[in-house]
């Protein structure tokens, strides 16, 4: 039973991550756009398959706010330990 619980934390994470990468962008090329600096770490871990997908977000999302976005892909189970710890 505990099993299918990780599965089922695990997959709604995926979903998540998945439906987050489905925003609008803007279109807009114009170069006067400011950006708001958020500060701070982002951190988290999980499966190893997503991994370069997670990188390249993490690069952007630095890129655009200056917050480095940290991913350790130590597989699903041991993400899920991660975040009932609270270490990501």
């Amino acid at each position: 039973m505990r099993s299918r619980n990780l599965l089922a934390l695990a997959l709604a994470g995926v979903l998540a991550v998945g439906a987050a990468a489905c925003g609008s962008s803007s279109s807009s090329s114009t170069s006067s756009t400011s950006t708001k600096k958020v500060g701070g770490t982002i951190s988290g871990a999980g499966a190893t398959f997503p991994q370069p997908v997670y990188d390249e977000w993490g690069n952007r999302f630095k890129s655009q706010t200056g917050t480095p976005v940290n991913y350790y892909p130590i597989g699903a189970v041991g993400g899920i330990a991660q975040v009932t710890a609270g270490t990501v």
